[in-house]
């Protein structure tokens, strides 16, 4: 009996495998891959897939409203327009909406306010709507994991919305009681640490042996039957040290464009004249950022049609922040500087040999087809 366990780890690029010698004598052979741009909605749809966000329509957790579908969960929120920003904006009442959000729209994915502003809901929209562990599809791109509940094959999916130890906990007893020939499991404790403390900390460190642990005692649930188990870690980007923070608003704030700061990408739509302003800006101000046109896009693999991520992105160098943005603030650690940056190479490590086929993110979702198809 052959058993395959795939552990997703937010956060885990190579530098994060490298500086912890517990993971390593678990999963002792790793790869860089070539990263995504965006952050972990495009990752690791991408992941799960093999294909890019101009296919399967993830990059990050707010998109242009679509003109062919006007409507948006986020319509439930306009009234907050109305309340004071002191409260509209207070962090606890923005996750409650969060969660009341996703109760009322019936969306299992991943939902957070963060710093939005309510009149930004009305041309907003939320692209990732389902669970893409338990979805057969994202965006009509079938998953590794639909193939393998297609074919047959017991398939176990952690479940990510669980606080950290309690998804750990559930995991255990899952796999101890069906012990599925394919396992996806899912670590986010690592990225809340980077960009808490930054990369290289004993905090980080912390984490990596406490999820070495985990992972080698999920290892031995499924092997404890006579089982062997292939083990795979793989991350959706690394972390850089945050040294420089260049508020964004001279931009995002401009009237003749529509912007969404996406702590290290400030998006933006517009007309021809209105963006060449912009750049011009940016330039003459000197930031630490570069400008990203349709053209470089589209080579990135994001999808432009409708420009549902921006016309244009202000994308700012590794190493900086873009604050206050619309998703969060100052912090020590950040990723999302484009697919080139080296933060944004994700690790894949295992107990074995790695496939010479296994370069990127997107060719992780072949690599796992090609082994369990030897099992149907």
């Amino acid at each position: 009996m052959d058993r395959l366990l795939i552990v997703f780890v937010d956060a885990l690029g190579p530098e994060q495998w490298a500086s912890s010698r517990a993971l390593q004598r678990v999963v002792g052979v790793s790869r860089a891959l070539t990263g995504v741009a965006g952050f972990s909605s495009g990752a690791i749809a991408t992941l799960l897939t093999g294909q890019t966000c101009a296919n399967h329509g993830r990059l990050c957790l707010f998109s242009a409203r679509s003109k062919a579908a006007p409507r948006s969960p986020l319509d439930a929120l306009l009234w907050l327009r109305w309340l004071p920003p002191a409260l509209a904006e207070r962090g606890a009442v923005r996750r409650r909406l969060a969660r009341w959000l996703a109760e009322r729209e019936g969306l299992t994915g991943y939902v957070a306010l963060h710093r939005v502003r309510p009149q930004d809901f009305r041309w907003l929209d939320i692209p990732e709507r389902d669970d893409v562990f338990e979805s057969a599809t994202i965006g009509g791109c079938p998953t590794f994991l639909g193939d393998a509940r297609d074919r047959g094959l017991s398939v176990f999916a952690a479940r990510w919305a669980l606080a950290e130890d309690e998804r750990w906990k559930h995991t255990f007893s899952m796999l101890q009681q069906k012990k599925p020939r394919l396992s996806m499991l899912y670590a986010s404790e690592l990225d809340a640490a980077l960009h808490e403390h930054g990369p290289s900390t004993a905090v980080a460190e912390s984490v990596l042996d406490r999820l070495a642990a985990r992972v080698a005692r999920a290892r031995d649930i499924l092997a404890s039957d006579g089982a062997t188990v292939r083990t795979v870690v793989v991350g959706d980007h690394g972390m850089s040290a945050v040294r420089r923070v260049i508020d964004p608003r001279p931009i995002s704030e401009r009237g003749d464009v529509r912007a969404f700061v996406d702590s290290t990408i400030v998006r933006l739509w517009g007309t021809e004249r209105s963006l060449a302003r912009a750049r011009l800006f940016a330039e003459r101000a000197r930031w630490p950022a570069r400008w990203i046109a349709r053209e470089q896009l589209e080579a990135w693999g994001v999808g432009v049609d409708g420009a549902p991520w921006g016309d244009a992105w202000l994308q700012i160098d590794e190493g900086a922040l873009f604050a206050p943005s619309h998703v969060g603030g100052r912090v020590a650690g950040m990723h999302g500087y484009g697919p080139d940056a080296r933060s944004s190479s994700a690790c894949f490590a295992s107990d074995a040999s790695v496939d010479e086929s296994v370069v990127s993110l997107s060719s992780v979702a072949g690599w796992v087809r090609a082994q369990t198809e030897r099992w149907s």
